[in-house]
C-alpha cells in the first residue's frame, strides 16, 4: 500500500462538541460534524438564515452557489478565468493572485456564511486551479484535453505529451501555494476541498501509446530517450517481478498491443496511472493546501483502495475500478486524506458486472441485472475499500436518484414501482454510511440535469434519518462520538446471490452513550413475500430479536437481542433499522 507519506486520519469517525448544539472535528479524526451557520450564496447574493445541522452531511460540488440547507453543503468554487483581463487563462507562469483567478477574498466572504466545520472549497467550479491553460505550449493535443494538459512535452518533432509532468507539478504547487496562502493570512477557514482530476487517465498505458504524434513517430520511441526513463524503467521491473515482465525497449515497443489479458499494461497503469498520479497530485495540490490548511479533508474521485484483485498480494473477489484502479494490480492509492470513488449504480442494462480479474487467466463475474444486484456490488465494494485501507477514510459519492445517465436510470433509481427495489437507492446511502463508517458524503449533480438541486432533499432526509438512528442527533453534546464498522459472521458477503445484505457501525460517545446500529436489507419484493416471524411485513416498532422469513423458505434472526426501529418517515420501506444499545 502506498500512502506517499501523508499523514494519516482513520477509517474510525470522532466527533467533538464546539458549543451549543455543534460539533467540530478532532485533530486527525476521519470525520467533522458542523452546525449553525448561515445558508448559502444563490447567484451571487448571500441569504442569510439559522442552519442547524448534526451528524451526517454531504458536500456538492456541481450545485456551486445553488440551494443549500438541510444537511446538504453547497461547495464554494473558485474557478479560473478567462477574458479581457487575462487573455491567454492561466498559464504556467501566470500570477495566481492576479487577474486569472477567482479573489482569495471573495472566496473567503463565500466560506464565512457555512457552517463551522463545513466550509468546503471545489476544484468543480468551471475549469479548475489545477488546469494549465496556455495555448503557446508545443503539446500536441489529444484526448479531448483541448488547451488543458498536465503532461510534459518531450524533445523532438513528434511532440509526445508525458507521462511525466514536471512542468505542470511546479506550476501548479506555485499556484496552490501563493494562493491558500493568502487566503489563510485573510482569516478564512477551510476544512474540506472536493477534487476530481480525471486527466490522469491519459497516462494509461493503451491511450498513452496510441496518442497522435506531429511527424506520425511511435511515441516510445520518444520516452526510450528521455533521461527520466531509466529511473521509470527501473520502478516498472521491479513490480513487475511478481508478474513476470520486464520493460526492456522491445516489450515498449510493443506497448499499443498490451491488452488487459497482459501484465504490462496491468504493471503500468499501477506504477504510472494509479501510484504516479496520486503522487503528482498529493506533491502538487494537497500538499501546497494543508501547508496552511493542516486539517484540511482532501479526496480526489477515484482514487481508492482495493484488495488485489490478482490475488498476488491480496486475494480478493473486488472488480476492475475506473479510472486509476483500472489496472487492477496492487492495492491501489489515495490522494490528500480520504480514498473515494462513485457509487452510483449501474445503468439500467440487462448485466451487472460484479467483478473482474486481470491477467492472461483474467475473468469477469456477471449478475443478472436489478437494483438489488446493483446495491450489493456497490456495498462489496465499499467493504473492500475499508478492507484495503482501514486506515483511510472513504469519501463515498452519490449522484440523484431522478438522474437520467443517458443510457437509462442507474439501477439504483429504477427498481420496479410494484415492488420494495424502488428504494434501493436510499438503501445504497444506509449500507454506505454503516460499511465505512463515514458521516460524509459527496454529492455530484450532472449538468443535464435540472433544476440545479435536484435530489438534494431526498439525501437530506436520508441523511437525517441517519443522524436519528445513530442517536447522533441527539447524543455527543460536550461528548465525542467514534464511529466503527461491524465486520461478522452476519454481516460479511460469501456469495453473489445472497437472500440479504446486513451492514452496521458501532457508536461510542464519551457520554456513555453507546448503539450498535443495523440495516437488514432483504432481497425479496412484494411479489416473493418476505414476512416476520408470526406477523406481517413489514416490521413493527419495538420488536425483539426480529425474525424474517424469507419466500416460502426458510427463517432468520439477523442480529439476536436486537430491538426494531422505524421511523416516523422513513424514506425507505425495503430495509430495517435494527439497534442494539450497549449503554
Amino acid at each position: 500500500m502506498l500512502c506517499w507519506g501523508l499523514s494519516k486520519t482513520t477509517a474510525v469517525g470522532v466527533l467533538a462538541m464546539i458549543g451549543a448544539g455543534g460539533w467540530v472535528g478532532v485533530a486527525g479524526a476521519a470525520v467533522v460534524d458542523q452546525v449553525h451557520g448561515e445558508s448559502g450564496v444563490s447567484g451571487g447574493t448571500a441569504t442569510l438564515g439559522v442552519w442547524s445541522l448534526r451528524g451526517y452531511r454531504a458536500f456538492s460540488c456541481d450545485t456551486v452557489n445553488g440551494t443549500i440547507g438541510g444537511n446538504v453543503v453547497s461547495a464554494v468554487g473558485f474557478p479560473t478565468l478567462r477574458g479581457p483581463g487575462c487573455p491567454d487563462g492561466a498559464g504556467p507562469t501566470a500570477d495566481p493572485l492576479g487577474p486569472c483567478f477567482t479573489p482569495p477574498m471573495q472566496v473567503k466572504a463565500a466560506l464565512d456564511l457555512l457552517p463551522q466545520g463545513g466550509r468546503a472549497l471545489t476544484l468543480e467550479a468551471g475549469p479548475g486551479m489545477y488546469y494549465l491553460f496556455d495555448p503557446n505550449a508545443t503539446a500536441n493535443r489529444w484526448g479531448g484535453m483541448g488547451d488543458m494538459y498536465y503532461m510534459d512535452t518531450l524533445p523532438g518533432a513528434g511532440r509526445v505529451q508525458g507521462p511525466w509532468a514536471d512542468v505542470w507539478a511546479t506550476a501548479i504547487r506555485n499556484r496552490f501555494d501563493t494562493w491558500f496562502g493568502e487566503l489563510k493570512k485573510l482569516g478564512a477557514d477551510v476544512d474540506v476541498v472536493l477534487c476530481d482530476f480525471e486527466m490522469g487517465g491519459h497516462s494509461s498505458s493503451y491511450d498513452w501509446a496510441h496518442q497522435p504524434t506531429v511527424d506520425g513517430s511511435d511515441p516510445v520511441d520518444a520516452l526510450l530517450i528521455d533521461p527520466r526513463w531509466p529511473a521509470l524503467q527501473a520502478t516498472l521491473n521491479a513490480v513487475g517481478k511478481a508478474y513476470g515482465v520486464e520493460f526492456d525497449s522491445a516489450s515498449m515497443k510493443a506497448m499499443a498491443t498490451w491488452t488487459s489479458r497482459d501484465w504490462r499494461m496491468h504493471v503500468w497503469g499501477q506504477v504510472v496511472t494509479t501510484d504516479g498520479v496520486a503522487t503528482l497530485l498529493n506533491s502538487s495540490i494537497y500538499r501546497a493546501i494543508a501547508a496552511h490548511y493542516p486539517n484540511v479533508r482532501f479526496s480526489n474521485f477515484a482514487h481508492l483502495h482495493h484488495t488485489d484483485p490478482s490475488g498476488v498480494v491480496v486475494p480478493s473477489t473486488a472488480h476492475g475500478l475506473w479510472p486509476y484502479a483500472g489496472g487492477a494490480i496492487g492495492l491501489g492509492a489515495h490522494v490528500g486524506t480520504h480514498q473515494s470513488r462513485g457509487f452510483y449504480g449501474e445503468t439500467n442494462t440487462t448485466r451487472v458486472i460484479a467483478a473482474q480479474t486481470p491477467g492472461p487467466d483474467g475473468r469477469q463475474t456477471e449478475l443478472t441485472g436489478s437494483s438489488f444486484a446493483s446495491l450489493l456490488v456497490s456495498v462489496v465494494t465499499a467493504r473492500d475499500m475499508v478492507r484495503a485501507a482501514p486506515d483511510t477514510p472513504v469519501h463515498p459519492w452519490l449522484a440523484p436518484k431522478e438522474g437520467d445517465w443517458g443510457a437509462g436510470l442507474s439501477y439504483l433509481s429504477s427498481g420496479n414501482a410494484s415492488t420494495d427495489e424502488v428504494f434501493m437507492w436510499e438503501e445504497n446511502v444506509f449500507h454506505l454510511a454503516l460499511s465505512t463508517a463515514t458521516v460524509e458524503f459527496l454529492w455530484w449533480q450532472p449538468g443535464a440535469q435540472k433544476p440545479v438541486g435536484v435530489g438534494q432533499p431526498l439525501l437530506s432526509r436520508a441523511l437525517a434519518e441517519l443522524d436519528w438512528v445513530t442517536g447522533l442527533a441527539t447524543h455527543g453534546g460536550s461528548a465525542e462520538c467514534t464511529l466503527r464498522p461491524i465486520s461478522a459472521n452476519t454481516t460479511d458477503v460469501d456469495s453473489w446471490a445472497p437472500t440479504f445484505l446486513l451492514s452496521g457501525v458501532t457508536i461510542t460517545c464519551s457520554d456513555g452513550y453507546s448503539r450498535e446500529v443495523y440495516r437488514f436489507t432483504p432481497r425479496c419484493t412484494r411479489t416473493v413475500w418476505c414476512t416476520w416471524f408470526g406477523s406481517a411485513y413489514p416490521p413493527r416498532n419495538g420488536t425483539v430479536s426480529p425474525s424474517w422469513r424469507i419466500g416460502s423458505g426458510w427463517n432468520l434472526s439477523p442480529v439476536p437481542s436486537s430491538v426494531v426501529l422505524l421511523a416516523e418517515s422513513p424514506v425507505s420501506t425495503a430495509g430495517a433499522w435494527l439497534i442494539r444499545d450497549t449503554e
